[in-house]
């Protein structure tokens, strides 16, 4: 591939630069608070949204906004999910609705444009944007660009997101205080706005967020000409008077008027119904059964199966009755979690439901597959249900223990034995779970949750609190005689004494028993500190629990391989920084949600390469492996410049990526590389020595894609990975199939009947883990 001239490199530069400059989604800072699991939930919702808004029959002006802005959004989370051709469409659609006079549609397009390679179009873009910016009605303009940023913020939530739409949206109103959607839009984010976390500030501070909310909602409720918004504002006056506990008929009456103004809308309903539920259950009831027929959606049938279940508690006499509320319940469950696959919400009440109906094997299943999905995005944000579903599952498991049926129906391989095991690893794991929301800055809200663990832990971390823990889940298995012994025994290690935790541990860990030594090494070090074990057999137990279960072809390993980097990266800090005062011990668990703003390895590779001349295809084996890295791993991972080509991609870029990784993976094949890459690779040795101004540099690992490769000059002194990249993507690839063709839930006895090739694809994957931390698999 020829080289670009210096003028053109120049050129890209210019134009980058203007870029990042932009009003659009992907120059917003909130791709780093917002998980991968978080995108697809708010995209499925926001195509239902679109459909709605597309769907209205007489718009007003501002509908098609709430459109526009909807679109916006899409467009970006379809890019960072990966579908870039329906990111493509998205932006098609709000540049037609604007007729391309809106500069938030067209930034969005000017990136989408430059990550196609089409400069072209990336300078059309632009121009329209200083057209705009040049306009009479710049200052109008400006206005937009605020609240469409101020949408992308809320929508996507979190404390600092919120209190950004806040700021953003206050001052667009400045601007033009007279868009209705704006003020709706600023009484949502009041309503939701995150309240300190110092006790003597919450009452004070939630009234006066609350006040400002009901006046933006009354003035949109009382003056704005369009008939949804105010269906809006009254729903959520409403819902804003049934949490304060105002009387009964001022609800209803705020439900009258939301419904009187715009009918059935799945906005208006969830809100009216959800404040009427505790009112007018049979009001409520009607409204979701026709709202689950003109509008269905995860949400309405959700809430439409609670109902029923409140139906059938008030019914229970009348035993005909509370089983024809209890399937219709069941029916809208399943038909919420049809619709909506990641609302894990409507799948715990269908599995709780069953549990209740003593339906143990159908409880269990749903809630394994709950898990199941759980997992599959090791999201933070998923873990208080994850821990009560564990909780759940563990109780069903061992109720089943006692059917007769059941335990008949078994497979040879596994025994009632192994179904109580199974129980214990799951009560460990949500006692895990409990302990790193404890460590999490949203602890608070999480213990406000109704769940017995959380609220005994109030916060704490001492022993009498953990032992209360223990306790309270050794007597959820402990009716009828039954009890777990290793949860005796851990009631017994769990003592004041440090050094018999360590003892302990090591005994769990030389016993092979993984799960329950990862177990005590988390709670242990929640107590007393990860300096108290020894840093090895620390490593080695957690490692070896992430590696237990992926032999159970499970990627709910991620939170210990990335709590192992992380600490991995903790250390090289502390090791380099000798300007440090003091040492201070490192947590055996790190959020994996933690230091948004580091990137923990970057792939580089030389992506000139074209397939169409029979030239090999690294940036396909890069990609598969940066998405297997953080699926598998939990780690954040980009390769090169995201979107743009060796041909525009600029050096100085490049190395500002390179400077916020942890850990830079060169990756070399056989063929020549080009002058690009080469200046790259020649920037390497120097940015990686560490020096007054970059005391901390990032590691340089050399990973080669066959044998025989030549190591180019430039990085001839860095460390190289011992393994071959093709034969490892193929042991990943052969363990993501496995992934995706075994049923959640299903068991898979001990380790020692899992096949010779589940073992072997473990072991390569082990393997290149450890290389990235610097360490050996098998572990001596």
């Amino acid at each position: 591939m020829a080289s670009k001239t210096d003028e053109e490199k120049f050129a890209g530069d210019s134009i980058w630069r203007e870029l990042s400059k932009v009003p659009a989604v992907f120059t917003l800072n909130v791709s780093k608070s917002v998980s991968f699991g978080k995108m697809k939930t708010m995209k499925n919702i926001l195509l239902e949204e679109i459909a709605t808004l597309e769907k209205i029959p007489v718009k007003h002006e501002q509908d098609d906004e709430e459109l526009v802005q909807a679109l916006d959004l899409l467009t970006w989370l379809e890019y960072k999910i990966g579908s870039k051709q329906k990111a493509l469409e998205m932006n098609t659609k709000a540049l037609a609705l604007t007729n391309k006079q809106a500069a938030f549609s067209l930034g969005n397009c000017a990136h989408l444009m430059w990550c196609e390679g089409k400069i072209e179009q990336v300078r059309t873009c632009l121009d329209s944007l200083l057209r705009l910016k040049e306009s009479d009605s710049s200052e109008e303009n400006l206005a937009v660009v605020k609240a469409h940023q101020a949408y992308c913020y809320f929508r996507l939530g979190g404390r600092e997101n919120l209190s950004s739409a806040k700021t953003l949206l206050a001052e667009a109103l400045n601007i033009n205080s007279s868009s209705y959607l704006w003020i709706w839009q600023a009484g949502v984010v009041s309503r939701r706005f995150p309240i300190s976390d110092i006790e003597n500030e919450q009452t004070n501070l939630r009234m006066e967020m609350e006040n400002k909310a009901k006046d933006l909602f009354q003035r949109v409720a009382t003056q704005s000409p369009n008939p949804r918004l105010r269906a809006f504002a009254c729903s959520d006056l409403a819902s804003l008077a049934n949490a304060r506990k105002e009387e009964p008929q001022t609800v209803k009456g705020l439900c009258d008027e939301a419904l009187i103004s715009y009918g059935i809308h799945p906005y208006v309903v969830l809100n009216c119904c959800k404040s009427l539920i505790t009112t007018d259950l049979s009001r409520a009831l009607k409204l979701l059964e026709e709202a689950s027929t003109v509008c269905p959606n995860s949400s309405i049938l959700r809430l439409l199966g609670k109902c029923y279940c409140h139906m059938a508690k008030r019914e229970r006499k009348n035993p005909f009755l509370l089983e024809d509320y209890y399937n219709a319940a069941e029916a809208s469950y399943r038909h919420a979690v049809d619709l909506g696959p990641l609302n894990l919400g409507a799948r715990f009440d269908l599995a709780n439901m069953l549990q209740l109906r003593s339906e143990y094997r159908k409880a269990m299943l749903e809630f394994n597959k709950l898990i199941f999905t759980g997992i599959s995005f090791h999201e933070t944000h998923f873990a208080p249900i994850l821990m009560k579903a564990y909780e759940q599952a563990a109780q069903c498991q061992l109720r089943l223990c006692e059917d007769a049926g059941y335990v008949a129906s078994l497979s040879n391989h596994v025994t009632i034995s192994s179904l109580k095991n199974n129980a214990e690893i799951m009560l460990m794991k949500a006692m895990e779970i409990c302990l790193n929301i404890l460590s999490s800055e949203e602890r608070k809200r999480y213990l406000n949750q109704p769940f017995e663990s959380l609220l005994v832990l109030s916060g704490r971390k001492d022993t009498p609190a953990i032992l209360h823990l223990l306790s309270r889940v050794h007597c959820l298995v402990k009716e009828k005689g039954r009890s777990l012994e290793i949860l005796n025994q851990l009631l017994i290690y769990c003592s004041s004494d440090p050094q018999v935790i360590a003892v302990a541990l090591k005994n769990y860990f030389d016993s092979g028993s993984c799960e329950e030594a990862y177990a005590l090494l988390q709670m242990s070090s929640a107590r007393f500190g990860a300096d108290i074990f020894d840093e090895d057999l620390c490593r080695k137990v957690a490692l070896h629990a992430a590696w237990a279960r992926l032999l159970q072809i499970s990627t709910g390993a991620a939170g210990i391989f990335k709590a192992q980097f992380d600490r991995y990266r903790q250390q090289n800090h502390y090791l380099r920084e000798e300007h440090s005062a003091g040492h201070q011990a490192l947590s055996c668990e790190t959020d994996v949600s933690a230091d948004k703003e580091l990137l923990d390895v970057l792939i580089l590779f030389d992506d000139s390469r074209d397939e169409s001349k029979g030239e090999s295809n690294l940036s396909n084996i890069c990609g598969k492996l940066q998405q297997a890295m953080s699926k598998i791993f939990g780690l954040n991972v980009s390769y090169n410049v995201q979107g743009c080509c060796a041909g525009r991609s600029q050096v100085d870029v490049q190395l500002e990526e390179m400077k916020r990784a942890e850990l830079v993976m060169v990756v070399i094949d056989k063929e020549p590389i080009n002058e690009y890459f080469e200046s790259l690779l020649h920037f390497l040795p120097s940015l990686m020595e560490q020096r007054e101004d970059n005391p901390t540099p990032a590691q340089v690992l050399m990973v080669f894609t066959e044998t025989g490769v030549k190591v180019p000059s430039q990085v001839s002194n860095f460390h190289a990975a011992p393994m071959i990249i093709k034969p490892l993507m193929a042991s990943i690839g052969s363990f993501e199939q496995k992934c995706d063709q075994t049923e959640p839930g299903a068991s898979r006895g001990d380790n020692t009947r899992i096949d010779d090739d589940v073992k072997k694809c473990v072991e390569d994957i082990m393997a290149f883990f450890c290389c990235l931390i610097s360490t050996s698999w098998p572990m001596p």
